[in-house]
């Protein structure tokens, strides 16, 4: 929890989540090619644009492409179906 001008936590924390990242994979793909070998017990971390059905109060300024309502849907179906196989989901 921060910002640009102020990031809130002291080293040892900083570090400390470092360290429970470091076998981590952070990617930048499609969510589809992302998700699709994910595994009982993997964590799966979601943050996407958020888009209402009517296309307003949208937020979506970090994605090139307009990620829209069908893919909203899409991505919800597909985390069902891996939480139902075991995959761990934040979103």
């Amino acid at each position: 929890i921060g910002s640009t001008k102020y990031f809130k936590t002291t080293k040892n924390e900083f570090i400390s989540n470092s360290n429970l990242l470091k076998n981590s994979k952070i990617l930048k793909q499609d969510f589809r090619k992302t998700i699709e070998p994910a595994k009982k017990g993997d964590l799966i971390y979601i943050d996407p644009p958020y888009i209402t059905k009517s296309n307003e109060n949208t937020f979506d300024m970090y994605s090139a492409n307009q990620f829209n309502w069908h893919a909203q849907e899409e991505l919800s179906q597909i985390l069902e179906y891996k939480n139902k196989e075991g995959m761990i989901i934040i979103a």
